[in-house]
């Protein structure tokens, strides 16, 4: 069993890690091979990383290039575990040592109150103008339709003011309706289901 050490944890000083030459790796190396042939440049690359907290502009020149070729043949040894044995304890070490060089060295500008006002007075209007046409365009093919649609119902509205039907009289003043119809009354006819008529004596 490899005892693991932790990805921020330990380092060495410069120079006393095995130079970067080429055919380094021997056709499908064990977890154990890979990591006892690599420990000494890892524990480097997690010694720089700590030392470059919170900012990488901690470090000298000479220590920023040497994290540069340690991030690349960290990421070559991670492709390698990944193919040869992706499960391992030395696959996910390598995993969260690279993760942690990545973000170290790719890290994004911080936003700043001037890129804000850049992209309100500058940024935004000159795309604004560059996209105008498609931007004129949607336009239409949103305004166009919509303006015509509720001009053809203003015209079927005026055309036809009130309600056709057969029971009905229309005219322009109104629907007329007999004054019979105001008077109608409806009633089902009696019922000759027996009821039993139920006594309450006084005294309850």
């Amino acid at each position: 069993m490899v005892a693991m050490p932790r990805p921020g944890c330990g380092h060495l000083a410069l120079g006393q890690f095995p130079s970067l030459t080429k055919g380094r790796y021997n056709d499908r190396m064990t977890p154990q091979e890979l990591y006892a042939a690599r420990r000494a440049e890892w524990q480097a690359l997690s010694g720089l990383l700590d030392r470059s907290q919170p900012g990488i502009k901690r470090l000298s020149p000479e220590e920023i290039n040497q994290l540069g070729r340690l991030y690349r043949a960290a990421t070559s040894d991670l492709a390698l575990a990944q193919r040869d044995f992706p499960e391992d304890r030395v696959t996910v070490y390598l995993n969260q040592l690279v993760a942690r060089a990545h973000a170290t060295i790719y890290q994004g500008e911080p936003l700043a109150f001037s890129r804000i006002r850049y992209f309100v007075t500058t940024g935004f209007p000159q795309t604004f103008r560059q996209t105008l046409p498609f931007f004129v365009a949607a336009a239409l093919l949103f305004i166009v339709p919509a303006v015509i649609v509720g001009l053809v119902t203003a015209w079927r509205f005026a055309g036809w003011p009130t309600r056709r039907s057969s029971s009905v009289k229309a005219t322009m003043e109104g629907v007329v309706r007999a004054p019979s119809e105001f008077s109608m009354t409806r009633a089902c006819d009696p019922s000759m289901i027996a009821t039993q008529e139920l006594v309450v004596p006084r005294s309850i």
